[in-house]
């Protein structure tokens, strides 16, 4: 299609989502949210946000998160940044950003683009 797959990253509140859900071209109600929609409800959206939480939730089910990379293809993809700073003590934890990483670094390259909030301002990595 006309879409493309596009990658926007951020610390918390920093504007990310609101930046995707306009880089999608749609109200953010239209979006695939992380922290509860299903594996299918991504194809279907222009957008899914809280990727960090939707692996977060199929790690804690015992499912795996790299399942996600199979259903997404030419959407927005919003993520916080939860790699950064102190290594947590808590095997999960660590085990959750571990695959974060490696996650949104197999989206990343598949990105035609990826851009990184700051205070509102984006910063583009890629493309």
């Amino acid at each position: 299609g006309d879409r493309e797959m596009r990658m926007v990253i951020g610390g918390l509140g920093q504007g990310q989502i609101e930046y995707g859900a306009s880089l999608a071209g749609i109200a953010l109600a239209e979006a695939a949210d992380g922290a509860i929609c299903s594996l299918a409800e991504i194809e279907e959206k222009k957008m899914v946000y809280n990727l960090h939480l939707l692996i977060k939730r199929l790690l804690l089910e015992g499912e795996d998160p790299y399942r996600i990379l199979s259903h997404i293809n030419e959407q927005v993809i919003v993520t916080d940044e939860i790699g950064g700073g102190l290594v947590p003590i808590d095997g999960f934890e660590r085990q959750w950003r571990e695959v974060c990483g490696r996650i949104c670094g197999e989206i990343a390259q598949k990105a035609q683009s990826v851009d990184r909030l700051y205070c509102g301002l984006a910063m583009r990595l890629k493309g």
